[in-house]
């Protein structure tokens, strides 16, 4: 997870996301997008080190994913 589902998951802000937010590894892109997930493309991709796992899902670090996240 990332982007608004990751802060969502962390519990940094009160806002719902509509949609789940990931980034998927470039390998994955060019896949079809299913309903209720909003994939993301970063020009500086994350690494091992920017991902962890809460909860049983990999998400962004909380650092990474209030740089990932809009203002």
């Amino acid at each position: 997870m990332s982007h608004e589902s990751a802060v969502e998951l962390y519990d940094l802000s009160d806002v719902i996301p509509n949609a789940v937010h990931i980034t998927p590894a470039r390998t994955k892109h060019g896949q079809r997008p299913r309903a209720g997930i909003q994939c993301h493309v970063l020009t500086d991709p994350t690494g091992h080190r920017e991902t962890r796992q809460v909860d049983g899902a990999l998400a962004t670090r909380p650092e990474r994913t209030i740089v990932d996240s809009p203002a």
